[in-house]
């Protein structure tokens, strides 16, 4: 994203063939361009189910403009979407 936004939520959806890649993930959001210097907006969510959804709320809201995916352990991640949405809009320009 160019601009900061509060991030409230970010929503996955799973594929619907090899659907159990996605497990085990966390979700980070930041200003910073390393994921690892970023919080973690959702922590170690375990499973979502064939073609579901799952939305996962950043408590509080993070300011940033980047947002990483990542997959614990062995295996491949696959996503059919990701969303992200803020409640409040634009923090500034970089």
């Amino acid at each position: 994203m160019y601009y900061i936004h509060l991030i409230s939520d970010v929503l996955l959806v799973n594929q619907h063939n090899n659907y159990e890649r996605l497990t085990n993930v966390e979700v980070r959001v930041g200003k910073d361009t390393n994921q690892l210097n970023n919080p973690t907006c959702y922590d170690r969510m375990r499973t979502v189910g064939q073609s579901q959804a799952v939305i996962l709320q950043c408590v509080p809201r993070i300011p940033g403009r980047y947002v990483a995916v990542q997959m614990f352990g062995d295996g491949i991640l696959t996503l059919c979407e990701v969303s992200v949405y803020s409640r409040i809009g634009k923090v500034f320009v970089r």
